[in-house]
């Protein structure tokens, strides 16, 4: 997805905010260890969303 695509929606997957931050799997993975990432509840699944004003705050991303 791109950034401006993601800029569009408030909630974002993990391949969003991967491709929003310029990450790996790798990275990702880490960073959801050590808290850097924060994922909100997203129901029965396991599948991890993310709110796109944190990441943008945490990350201090510009607004798109």
């Amino acid at each position: 997805m791109s950034q401006a695509a993601a800029a569009t929606k408030k909630i974002l997957r993990r391949r969003d905010v991967m491709d929003l931050l310029g990450i790996t799997e790798r990275i990702y993975k880490t960073y959801l260890e050590a808290g850097l990432l924060k994922p909100i509840p997203a129901g029965r699944g396991k599948r991890h969303t993310f709110s796109l004003a944190v990441i943008q705050r945490d990350f201090q991303l510009e607004k798109l």
